[in-house]
């Protein structure tokens, strides 16, 4: 009887250290599903990532086809700052004669939409703003550097580093390529400033209106010379709107955002005046 009754206990023990590993073992299970579902999902991530990576890598050739990319954008740059350097002096623009002819190259000036968007916002959509460069030289100014051409500069030594650090891929490649292709910002304007008055804010929405009269020239970055030409005059527009946020409650701060929004929004909207102008009054050198 006592060999049974010990027999029974032992299996009672047993059942009972099953029933806790058992327990155990499913409470741990729970506990550790979110990091499996977690690992698993970074597993596949990970996957998915190091298949799109070779998709995107570079073969021997491509590699070599980048280089020569890099060199021939550097060497555009070169030419493009040489040929920039000899055209833009005021020596040369002012003997530049102006022919009635219209220019062969149209600019896109800002559409009615596009330019509310910059005036009030600042923002500026390429599509319908016009992709011209603008730039302003008032008197005892020097004409500067060709923006362009240092982008080609810049866009050649990002190229080059990529390749080092081992960070080129075949979207710089495909960009190395649009850009040795030409298919970019071609044209640039200057104007040579002969007056000008700025804009100024005033109170009640009352303004001073601004005004720049002068000469402005076309650059080419393609033909790397100044192509058209035109004497032109913009003011402002004769309603500027405007839009800022200022603390709540908080009158200095509502006043100083609204003189700055004014003075930001009078001033884009001058420069979009003078891009029209430019737009529509450009014609052919001789």
């Amino acid at each position: 009887m006592s060999n049974d009754l010990d027999e029974e206990f032992r299996q009672l023990r047993g059942a009972r250290r099953r029933r806790r590993i058992i327990t155990v073992s499913i409470i741990a299970l729970l506990g550790m599903a979110p990091f499996l579902w977690i690992g698993s999902r970074y597993l596949v991530f990970w996957r998915e990532e190091e298949e799109e990576e070779a998709k995107l890598r570079l073969t021997g050739d491509e590699k070599a086809e980048l280089e020569r990319l890099a060199g021939k954008l550097g060497e555009r740059a070169s030419a493009g700052e040489a040929a920039w350097k000899a055209a833009a002096t005021r020596e040369a623009l002012e003997r530049v004669v102006v022919d009635e002819a219209p220019c062969d190259v149209t600019l896109q000036a800002p559409s009615i939409e596009a330019g509310k968007s910059y005036v009030q916002y600042g923002s500026i959509d390429g599509n319908y703003f016009g992709d011209w460069g603008l730039r302003l030289v008032r008197a005892g100014q020097e004409i500067g550097r060709c923006d362009d051409c240092a982008s080609l500069r810049y866009q050649a030594d990002a190229i080059r580093e990529d390749l080092d650090r081992g960070r080129a891929d075949r979207n710089t490649l495909e960009r190395a390529r649009r850009s040795a292709a030409g298919r970019g910002r071609d044209s640039s304007v200057v104007v040579l400033v002969d007056e000008e008055q700025q804009p100024a804010g005033g109170h009640g929405g009352r303004f001073v209106p601004g005004r720049v009269r002068g000469r402005a020239f076309l650059y080419s970055g393609g033909r790397q010379r100044f192509i058209c030409a035109a004497d032109i005059e913009a003011t402002s527009s004769f309603a500027v709107n405007t839009r800022y946020s200022y603390m709540k409650d908080n009158f200095l701060d509502q006043m100083n955002k609204a003189a700055q929004a004014v003075s930001t929004s009078l001033q884009r909207d001058l420069e979009m005046q003078v891009r029209r102008a430019v737009a529509d009054a450009l014609r052919q050198i001789r």
